[in-house]
């Protein structure tokens, strides 16, 4: 029997009730959003090297895609979340069981038409779930999302045998979507003396924050 299971089973309802409440007040992707907000919008023409900047662009074109693990689709960037439902008699509680992201770098291009490239690393990211799918006891999950629960050691079924209860989210960053990201970057010239870009990265110290979620002050 593994702890879900057992929590499943015994779990007190006002442990259920708190978890739920912390679980709302600290949700990361709103945590990002008001890193975002938090951070000097700029035009990419007007950025300057390392200083921290939030930009707004549309994902250019590109050769190098990820396809979503769930959904199948092309993309720049994907974020997954896994959760299993436990219920108690009060309400049903998510626990998450797997986070997972990705991304190659990537183009935006402004209002302006100018261009920063988006490294790959050191990003935290928080996207819109076009894709909710809740599973439960009586459903069966499809192979895509076994894949997801096999890599990560996790069971479609609990210590009886009984199907668990699941909710999968897939968001992801696909080419013509508009975007914010903040962080701080640096100028570079191209060797055919072509147009300067931006180039934004992010440290472990001070990642990038990606959203193409919206704020009436993004």
């Amino acid at each position: 029997m593994d702890i879900l299971d057992w929590l499943e089973i015994v779990i007190l309802p006002v442990v259920a009730v708190v978890s739920l409440l912390i679980a709302r007040h600290f949700k990361r992707d709103e945590r990002i959003l008001r890193s975002l907000e938090a951070v000097q919008r700029v035009a990419i023409r007007d950025a300057k090297k390392d200083q921290k900047v939030r930009i707004k662009g549309k994902i250019r074109e590109q050769d190098d895609l990820l396809v979503a693990p769930i959904s199948g689709k092309k993309c720049v960037a994907y974020q997954i979340e896994v959760s299993q439902v436990i219920s108690s008699s009060y309400d049903d509680v998510e626990a998450e069981l797997i986070t997972e992201k990705k991304s190659v770098a990537f183009y935006i291009v402004d209002v302006n038409g100018d261009p920063a490239k988006i490294l790959s690393r050191c990003q935290e990211i928080s996207l819109h779930k076009e894709l909710v799918e809740e599973f439960n006891r009586f459903d069966e999950l499809p192979h895509t999302h076994m894949k997801v629960l096999e890599k990560y050691g996790e069971k479609a079924t609990n210590f009886l045998g009984i199907n668990k209860r699941f909710i999968f989210k897939e968001g992801i960053l696909e080419v013509g979507e508009r975007i914010f990201v903040a962080g701080k970057g640096f100028w570079q010239k191209p060797m055919d003396d072509s147009k300067p870009y931006f180039i934004m990265n992010g440290t472990p110290e001070e990642p990038m924050l990606i959203s193409d979620r919206s704020t009436p002050t993004l």
